[in-house]
């Protein structure tokens, strides 16, 4: 008796499941499977930048020894590279084919164009000389300026008529550019103390107005002295001071300029974006955060391309922060040269070329091109892609 009701209801249970099997072969969608284009109901595309695709790089074995400066004028078609072998080499852009050579003499550690590229200021031979190369013929003169140690960064603003240098001693000093003309060497007009006993950084705005420079106290093995980052404006007298939380982010810190030169961008490791904001009007620096994922790894070098990408690098790798992200993106990783004599010291200085839209980047003694475009010259990190919309299903 009881095998007969068990087999009774297995048979309506299958004669139930055949039932509802053509039932749903033959329905008409239901609510909830209502087509994208007729469901009325959707919100907006969202659009964010897109992912950045692998840049090409190019190496040049430029300097026999290590190079450490960049410079290019300011329509972006020549760059100039230097390094301790004394040399200064133009380089025609994009192409990077080698113009001249002109040798100063001496360490080249620092590189600026004048405001319409017609010269070229460097550190030149020993002492406190300055060299000045003509870029129509590649003549060079020299100069000496009245300098308190040995210079860090000379560079031309006010219209070519004033020459800041920053010097060893910690000290930055505005010259007159007209006694050189005139006499071949310049006493400096103005003097301004930078805190502490030891430069790290040092950068300069694309108008030339704002100079940046990290120092800390001479002491430099106590943890406990304090460590700054001052931004200087050469026109005026506006002027502000970041204190360092710790010797790890003086030490593992860079920053760089925007291309309108109204925001200092400061990158430490763990730390959220810090941006310095000059308002013209006031006269006066704000500091605001933005809070990233940031990565632990220490920064050697930076630079700005565009007014939202910060370009980073790192030991060997070069990556970039985009504020529509909200991270840290890796760009590209940079190959260590294997030569003994060169050991490796890690990106040294970048520079953002912003109409070719390449990345000029001095890594272990050698000139690396790295083209950050996509389509046609806008740079990967700043291109978008729309997402599609989402379907709010029907009830």
């Amino acid at each position: 008796m009881m095998r007969q009701v068990i087999m009774r209801s297995a048979a309506v249970i299958a004669l139930a499941v055949f039932v509802v099997a053509l039932e749903g072969a033959g329905a008409k969608p239901g609510p909830k499977s209502i087509p994208a284009a007729a469901t009325p109901a959707t919100k907006q595309a969202t659009t964010l930048p897109a992912e950045p695709s692998r840049p090409s790089v190019r190496y040049i074995d430029a300097h026999k020894d290590a190079a450490w400066a960049l410079a290019v004028t300011p329509d972006g078609k020549t760059l100039a590279s230097g390094g301790d072998d004394g040399k200064i080499i133009f380089w025609s852009l994009p192409e990077m084919k080698p113009l001249k050579t002109v040798e100063v003499g001496g360490l080249v550690r620092c590189l600026s164009f004048s405001s319409d590229g017609s010269r070229l200021y460097s550190r030149g031979g020993p002492g406190f000389d300055i060299a000045e190369v003509d870029t129509a013929d590649y003549s060079l003169r020299t100069f000496r300026v009245e300098a308190m140690g040995s210079v860090l960064l000379v560079a031309p603003f006010a219209k070519d008529r004033k020459l800041v240098t920053v010097t060893a001693s910690n000290v930055v000093l505005i010259h007159d550019l007209q006694d050189v003309a005139e006499k071949g060497h310049s006493r400096f007009l103005e003097k301004r103390k930078v805190f502490g006993g030891f430069i790290r950084h040092t950068a300069l705005s694309p108008d030339r107005r704002f100079l940046a420079v990290s120092s800390q106290n001479k002491v430099a093995n106590r943890s406990a002295e304090p460590r700054k980052l001052t931004v200087f404006d050469l026109d005026g007298q506006a002027q502000i001071d970041y204190t360092f939380s710790s010797n790890r982010e003086y030490n593992s810190s860079s920053f760089a300029f925007s291309s309108d030169s109204r925001s200092l961008l400061l990158y430490a490791p763990k730390k959220p974006l810090r941006v310095f904001t000059f308002d013209r009007k006031k006269g006066q620096w704000s500091v605001s955060s933005v809070e990233m994922k940031v990565p632990r790894s220490r920064s050697y070098a930076a630079c700005v391309g565009g007014d939202a990408v910060m370009y980073v690098g790192s030991f060997d790798r070069l990556g970039f922060f985009d504020r529509r992200w909200k991270k840290f993106r890796e760009l590209v990783r940079l190959s260590i040269r294997a030569s003994k004599g060169y050991p490796s010291d890690g990106i040294q200085n970048l520079l953002w070329v912003q109409r070719p839209g390449l990345i000029a980047a001095l890594h272990d003694g050698r000139l690396a091109v790295i083209d950050v475009t996509t389509r046609g010259k806008v740079p990967a990190s700043q291109s978008t892609t729309t997402l599609p919309a989402r379907v709010e299903q029907a009830e």
